[in-house]
């Protein structure tokens, strides 16, 4: 861990910059697409795989057992057929607290998602998306969790809720 100080006093903080991936599992179908031939693909709302960068930030060095989360990440889920494409598109962020103990952590934050979409062939949706949460339990690189999320289309709703497992690397 780096370790910035600001004056020769004890106060200072330390930060780590993060790089990781995700592994989403929705709960709710929010769009069904139909193929000319018959078949059918399910989209579910917080399914997927998010890439995401970021820092944690240790915001006293004489404190090493909390951190700072914050990131932001790239998600899609796209399918083709010779008929249609259908896409998805979100770059959700977090914001939270990992409390710390050997390679253990537990955190727990808020999760928003900006310029989330939905593109079937040449038609987009905007979805709203009100601010979440997560919480995590994680050792070393590893770690699984859970987001509370919603999405929302002109007065629809989808719960977009997710149980996820992440792979994260700090450097």
């Amino acid at each position: 861990m780096t370790a910035l100080c600001f004056s020769s006093a004890s106060f200072g903080f330390g930060y780590d910059f993060l790089l990781g991936v995700r592994s989403q599992q929705g709960s709710e179908t929010y769009y069904e697409v139909e193929y000319s031939d018959g078949s059918k693909q399910e989209f579910i709302a917080g399914n997927g795989l998010v890439f995401y960068g970021g820092v944690l930030l240790q915001p006293l060095v004489v404190v090493d057992w909390l951190e700072v989360k914050a990131t932001l990440g790239y998600q899609s889920v796209r399918d083709r057929a010779s008929n249609a494409e259908a896409r998805f598109l979100s770059y959700p962020s977090e914001l939270g607290v990992r409390l710390n103990h050997d390679r253990w952590y537990l955190g727990a934050g808020m999760l928003n998602s900006f310029r989330t979409s939905f593109q079937v062939d040449d038609q987009y949706t905007d979805i709203d998306v009100p601010p979440g949460s997560y919480f995590e339990l994680g050792y070393s690189i590893v770690n699984i969790g859970i987001t509370q999320l919603t999405y929302e289309v002109e007065g629809t709703q989808w719960d977009a809720s997710a149980r996820y497992i992440s792979l994260e690397l700090a450097f």
